[in-house]
Order: C-alpha cells, then sequence, then structure tokens
C-alpha cells in the first residue's frame, strides 16, 4: 500500500507538473472538450482574452467573442486565421486524446502581422 501511495504521489506531481509547463507556454492555449467546454486557458490566453477564467466551464460557442468563435469546433491538423484589432492570428488545434479515445482539443493562437486599416 505504502509503494502504491508513493507511485500515485509521483504520478500526481507529474500532472502538477505538466499542467504548470502549459500554463506557462509563451504562446496563448485553450483547451476544449469534446463537448465545447472551455477546459484550460493559459497566462497567455488571459492576456489575450482577459475574461477567460470565468469562462473556464462554459461552452465557447456561448462566451467567446465573435472573432474566436470557429476557433473551438476546429479538430486535430486544422488552422484558420482570426482578425482581432487590428492584428491577425493564427490558430492551430491538436488533439488531446487517451487510450479510450479523445478527450478534446488544445488550440495555441500565434499572432501573425499587425493589419493595418486602409
Amino acid at each position: 500500500l505504502a509503494k502504491q501511495n508513493e507511485e500515485f504521489s509521483v504520478v500526481e506531481d507529474r500532472g502538477r507538473n505538466a499542467l504548470e509547463v502549459l500554463y506557462n507556454v509563451p504562446t496563448p492555449l485553450i483547451g476544449f472538450d469534446t463537448e465545447g467546454l472551455i477546459a484550460f486557458a493559459n497566462r497567455d490566453a488571459e492576456r489575450l482574452l482577459p475574461r477567460i477564467r470565468e469562462w473556464i466551464g462554459s461552452y465557447a460557442d456561448e462566451t467567446l467573442p465573435a472573432a474566436f468563435q470557429e476557433v473551438f469546433s476546429l479538430i486535430d491538423g486544422q488552422s484558420l486565421e482570426v482578425c482581432v484589432d487590428g492584428i491577425s492570428y493564427h490558430c492551430s488545434c491538436r488533439a488531446i486524446d487517451d487510450p479510450d479515445g479523445q478527450r478534446g482539443t488544445l488550440v495555441a493562437i500565434t499572432p501573425k502581422e499587425i493589419v493595418m486599416p486602409s
């Protein structure tokens, strides 16, 4: 039993460390579950979308700003471009899989260029 507790503690620490790494990746990351709920947002996503922390657990199609509405419906390998406040963003998606099937998606949002109004 002691050995099992020790192994569980190691796994728990690894999970916590992995989450901390994702939270500090220097690009906005947003995680969605298979039902379209916002499940995760890292520090840079909070800078891009200041209210995203309060939206965690909410349906993306009901809470994300209009410019980001298509982001949550991306599937593994897809990407799209969005423009917000004159900045063009490249949004790319990766599936988060486990042995029993897909658990959701993780979308990276990286600024491409500043678009000047004409």
